[in-house]
């Protein structure tokens, strides 16, 4: 009896610490690299997700949007130029980097501890211009996949959020 009190005490405990450690970054805190909580906010104007469209870009090319979810589960399949859906779930502004979620799964998620599939945006400050997207932007990253041994290469080219355009390769 004593045995199975201890067992459910460390259970119990242990899913304390996992609950508790939902959305902390690597450093074990719950900021984002500039100061701001990564919690998501609750955004007035509804999202939809526009995966599985094209969209036509200044240069005449087009590229399939892809969500999160759907590069997560078979990333080979999307090579090329893409242009990446996903909800900025942290940032980093000190690493010029910030992860994406799919803006579906994360819509539908009521607290930050949903299994979802991330993607980092990994820039590097003087190779474009502009600003990261703040924390619970739906934006759109295109760029060119290139696959790799290790995994896969994206040269990020622009990041809009809706009609803006955030940041830029510069020239």
């Amino acid at each position: 009896m004593r045995n199975s009190r201890l067992v459910l005490f460390v259970i119990s405990i242990l899913l304390l610490a996992g609950i508790y450690a939902c959305g902390q970054n690597d450093n074990g805190s719950n900021e984002s690299g500039d100061g701001s909580v990564a919690s998501g906010s609750d955004s007035a104007v509804a999202y939809t997700p526009l995966a599985g469209g094209t969209l036509s870009l200044t240069s005449g090319d087009e590229a399939p949007i892809v969500s999160i979810a759907q590069f997560d589960a078979k990333p080979a399949d999307f090579a090329g130029l893409i242009a990446l859906e996903g909800k900025v779930a942290e940032r980093f502004v000190d690493q010029f980097t910030f992860i994406l979620v799919d803006c579906a799964t994360e819509d539908g998620c009521g607290n930050d501890c949903c299994s979802k599939a991330t993607v980092p945006i990994r820039l590097t400050r003087d190779r474009y211009e502009g600003e990261l997207p703040a924390l619970s932007d739906n934006v759109i990253v295109i760029g060119k996949l290139a696959l790799t041994a290790t995994g896969y290469d994206f040269d990020v080219v622009e990041v809009r959020r809706g009609d803006d355009l955030l940041l830029r390769r510069r020239s």
